[in-house]
C-alpha cells in the first residue's frame, strides 16, 4: 500500500498519515476555540454568586460540586468517582489560579473536549468535512452542551464520557473484539459521574455482540463482562468512598435515598420529548421558578416561548433530525450504531418518566443529546456522498441552522450570565 502512488506523485501512505494530521490539527484547534469561548462564559458566572449556591440554574449543584472538586467537599452516592478528579482542580488552585478560574477552566475543558470527540464521531460516521465542522458548530452552541461547558455539575463530565463510547462503538462496530481496555475505562468513568449512565456501555455490548454468536455465547460474553467491570467498579468504590466515616450500610441506604424521587408531579413523556429534542438544542426563553424552602428562583427552560430565530432554527433542526433518522433506517452498513443510538435515547426517555425531581428534566438532556446530534447526523453521512445541488442545498441549510442557532441561543447565555453572575 505505501508504495502505491497517487496522480500528484504522493504515495498512499504518506497521504493517509498527513490526511490524519490534518485531522488531528482541526480537531485541536476546534478544542481550543470553544475553550475559550466557554471559559469566557463561565468566568462572568463564577464571578457572581453562581458558584457559592444551588439550584440558581436548572437544578445545577453548583456549590456542592464546588466544594466536591476543591476541598474535602461530601460523598454523592450517584456520583462516587467525582471526587477522584479532586487533584486536577486542587493542583490549579495549589499553583495560584484563583478558585473561580480554575473551576471554570476545568468545566470549559470538559465541554470543549466533548465538542472534539463528538467532531470525530462525524468522522467516523463519515460525515464529510464541511459538513461535520458545521455540526460540530451546532453543537458547541447549542443549549445544553455550551451550559454544560461552564456550569459545574456532573452532566458535563457525564456527556464527554458518552461522546467517548460513541466513538468507541464506531470504532468496534465492524470488529466488537477491540478496545478491550478503553471500553472498560468508559464505562467505569461514566459509573463514577453518574451510575444510571451504566445502562448505556451495557446496551452497547449487546448491540454489537447480538447476532454475531449465539443467544448462550451472548449471555457468557455479558456475564464474563459484568464480572471484570464489577471487580473494577469494586476497586474505584474502595478508593473512593470515605469508609472512615460511611459504612457499607450507610452507602446502601444513600443509594437507596437517591432512588427515590419526591414530588407528585411529574413531567409527561411529551414534555421530556420537547425538552430533549428541541430546547437542548435551541433555547426558549427562559422560565422563573419559584421554589421552596426559602431557595431562590430557579432558572429553567420550561415553556414553549422563542425568538423568532429560534423558531427558524428550530424548523431546520427537527427536519435535519427527521430526515436523519430516516437515513439511519435505510443505512445498513452502519444499521447496529443507528440500533444502538435508538435504544439508548428510548430507554433514557423511559427512565426519565421516574427519574426526575420537581418538574426539572432538562439537567438530563446530557444523557442524549449527542445520541440524538448522531442520528441527525446519518442525514449529513447521505448528503456527503452526493454531489452538485442537493449536497449544496443541504451545507447551505445547516449553515443556517448553525447562524440561527447562535442568533437564538447567544442572547440567552448573555442573559443567563446578567442574571446570575
Amino acid at each position: 500500500m505505501s508504495g502505491d502512488v497517487l496522480p500528484g506523485g504522493e504515495t498512499v501512505g504518506r497521504a493517509a498519515g498527513v490526511s490524519r494530521h490534518s485531522e488531528l490539527t482541526r480537531t485541536a484547534a476546534l478544542v481550543v476555540i470553544v475553550f475559550f469561548a466557554y471559559f469566557v462564559l463561565g468566568l462572568r458566572l463564577a464571578h457572581g454568586d453562581y458558584f457559592r449556591a444551588n439550584n440558581f440554574l436548572f437544578d445545577y449543584d453548583a456549590a456542592t460540586y464546588v466544594r466536591t472538586l476543591c476541598s474535602a467537599g461530601e460523598f454523592i452516592p450517584r456520583h462516587p468517582f467525582v471526587g477522584a478528579l479532586r487533584p486536577v482542580c486542587k493542583a490549579a488552585l495549589g499553583v495560584g489560579i484563583p478558585l473561580p478560574v480554575a473551576i471554570s477552566g476545568f468545566f470549559a475543558a470538559v465541554g470543549a473536549l466533548t465538542v472534539g470527540v463528538a467532531y470525530r464521531c462525524f468522522a467516523s460516521l463519515g460525515v464529510a468535512l464541511p459538513e461535520r465542522l458545521l455540526l460540530a458548530a451546532f453543537l458547541a452552541l447549542s443549549s445544553c452542551q455550551a451550559i454544560n461547558g461552564v456550569v459545574a455539575d456532573t452532566f458535563g463530565l457525564s456527556a464527554l464520557g458518552l461522546a467517548a463510547l460513541y466513538l468507541i462503538f464506531m470504532s468496534r462496530e465492524n470488529h466488537p473484539a477491540r478496545a478491550p481496555v478503553a471500553r472498560y475505562a468508559v464505562a467505569a468513568y461514566l459509573f463514577g459521574v453518574t451510575v444510571t449512565n451504566l445502562m448505556q456501555p451495557v446496551v452497547a455490548e449487546v448491540a454489537l455482540w447480538f447476532g454475531r454468536v449465539s443467544t448462550r455465547e451472548l449471555v457468557r460474553r455479558l456475564i464474563l463482562s459484568g464480572v471484570v467491570l464489577g471487580v473494577i467498579l469494586l476497586a474505584g468504590m474502595l478508593l473512593c468512598v470515605p469508609w472512615d466515616i460511611l459504612s457499607p450500610i450507610d452507602v446502601l441506604k444513600h443509594y437507596k435515598g437517591d432512588s427515590e424521587f419526591p414530588g407528585p408531579e411529574r413531567a409527561g413523556l411529551w414534555t421530556i420529548v420537547e425538552t430533549f429534542v428541541a430546547y437542548a438544542f435551541i433555547a426558549p426563553d427562559f422560565t422563573m421558578v419559584p421554589l421552596s424552602n426559602g431557595e431562590p428562583g430557579m432558572l429553567d427552560f420550561r415553556d414553549f416561548r422563542m425568538s423568532g430565530f429560534g423558531l427558524a432554527a428550530l424548523a431546520l433542526w427537527v427536519l435535519l433530525l427527521a430526515s436523519g433518522i430516516g437515513c439511519a433506517i435505510t443505512e445498513r452498513r452502519q444499521r447496529r450504531l443507528a440500533v444502538f443510538l435508538g435504544l439508548v435515547i428510548a430507554l433514557n426517555l423511559v427512565m426519565h418518566l421516574y427519574v426526575q425531581f420537581r418538574l426539572s428534566v432538562y439537567i438530563y438532556a446530557a444523557h442524549v443529546q449527542i445520541a440524538i446530534l448522531l442520528l441527525a447526523a446519518f442525514a449529513l453521512h447521505a448528503s456527503s456522498l452526493r454531489r452538485g445541488r442537493v449536497r449544496a442545498a443541504v451545507l447551505t441549510a445547516l449553515a443556517a441552522l448553525v447562524l440561527l442557532t447562535g442568533l437564538n441561543n447567544i442572547p440567552r447565555f448573555i442573559e443567563m450570565a446578567r442574571a446570575i453572575g
